[in-house]
């Protein structure tokens, strides 16, 4: 019986080690160790959470503003998950409304986005949630 509590003892101050090194852990009890271990587990839930709530806004995101200036210019702003071929497509859609872009900045770091200040060609009266809707479906239809 002796021999079964000292393997026991053993056992458990390896694993105590092990536990110690994979948590970085400072402490010398055994109670405190499991305590860093298991605050450690908590921080890595939370990451992981964090990962996957950051991961399914990046395949999800699709957002596109249009907004009449003071100036009678008409600024867009467009962010999307990464795609191939998305600027073309948005661009040909301005076009087709007579609209000219004036400014115009791209980002393509972990999402496409573009901000841009556009006028109108003729000056009949535009619809600003026809040209939302326009962006939107030109973005659909390349993701």
């Amino acid at each position: 019986m002796a021999v079964t509590k000292g393997r026991k003892g053993l056992t458990l101050h390896r694993k105590l080690r092990v536990l110690k090194h994979l948590t970085s852990s400072k402490s010398v009890k055994a109670n405190t160790i499991i305590k860093d271990a298991f605050c450690y587990m908590c921080k890595l839930k939370l990451q992981l959470a964090i990962h996957k709530e950051h991961l399914y806004v990046m395949q999800h995101l699709q957002e596109v503003k249009v907004i009449k200036t003071e100036t009678g210019q008409i600024e867009i702003k467009v962010a999307c998950k990464m795609g191939e071929d998305i600027l073309v497509p948005v661009l040909e859609v301005l076009e087709k409304m007579n609209l000219n872009v004036i400014n115009a900045k791209v980002s393509c770091e972990c999402v496409f986005s573009m901000e841009a200040i556009v006028e109108q060609l003729d000056k009949a009266p535009l619809d600003l949630g026809r040209v939302e809707k326009a962006i939107l479906v030109a973005i659909q239809t390349q993701a």
